[in-house]
């Protein structure tokens, strides 16, 4: 996963969550337990709890790390709650939001992401 805004943060284990836009053809399966274990795109997996993904700075850089995908919601970003937002690495909803428009635009507010939870795994 490339995470160009906040690598320092996940590398040093306090970013534990990421909010990432709901594209077309995006579903998600769900588990017995009712929750989303996985998301899939034209019937291939793009996430799945459990799985291990590397960490990039940037989209065909080196991996730096490594994270392991602990869960799944889906929600609007609007409605990201300050422990989430603590959990996405910014002291307050605020500046969340305010991160969050400098990179999607404020017309993205209302837009329905994938809040994917993780564990640092390994930093390089």
């Amino acid at each position: 996963m490339i995470f160009q805004h906040t690598l320092d943060l996940v590398l040093a284990g306090t970013k534990t969550a990421t909010s990432r836009l709901v594209k077309p053809g995006e579903t998600a399966v769900y588990g017995d337990d009712g929750q989303i274990e996985a998301v899939t795109h034209n019937g291939r997996d793009k996430y799945r709890v459990g799985k291990i993904y590397a960490v990039q700075p940037g989209r065909a850089k080196p991996a730096v790390g490594r994270i392991k995908l602990v869960g799944i919601k889906q929600q609007r970003v609007s409605e990201t709650s300050t422990v989430e937002a603590a959990m996405e690495g910014f002291p307050s909803r605020e500046a969340f939001f305010e991160t969050w428009r400098t990179i999607h635009g404020a017309d993205k507010l209302n837009a329905n992401v994938w809040l994917l939870t993780f564990e640092l795994v390994h930093a390089e």
